[in-house]
């Protein structure tokens, strides 16, 4: 029996078969996102707000990564929605972004550096990023 990662999918399944959860109060942003995503041969899934988010996070469909903007309108924010993604999907990777955030709310809350990527950034970061995140950096 082969064994799967939090996606519910091979850890070792080809980049084109992966799927990224964007979360994105900005829809232009949002949509962006989607299509450099797409562009790099990813799935993508969105939603506006972490409320819009976590029913697809609780469905059965694969996750391999969350992308989600740390500042949002809702009961939860980014943090909160990691904190819950991972609840929900134990060891499921989660890229943190924001313009705003102070550097020392993510330590005092526990997210490593790494999976911080702050605004504004590039379209090759982003997918640099993803890339590295996936690739358990």
């Amino acid at each position: 029996m082969q064994s799967t990662g939090p996606s519910g999918r091979p850890p070792d399944i080809a980049p084109g078969e992966r799927t990224i959860l964007v979360v994105e109060d900005e829809g232009e942003l949002r949509d962006l996102l989607g299509e450099i995503l797409l562009d790099a041969g990813y799935n993508v899934l969105s939603a506006r707000t972490a409320d819009d988010a976590l029913p697809i996070l609780e469905s059965q469909r694969p996750i391999d990564l969350l992308f989600t903007d740390v500042v949002m309108p809702g009961r939860l924010n980014g943090i909160d929605l990691g904190k819950e993604a991972r609840r929900l999907r134990p060891g499921l990777r989660v890229i943190y972004t924001s313009a705003y955030a102070d550097p020392e709310l993510f330590r005092r809350e526990g997210i490593e550096r790494g999976s911080i990527l702050p605004k504004p950034y590039l379209p090759g970061q982003i997918e640099q990023e993803i890339a590295r995140i996936l690739a358990g950096g």
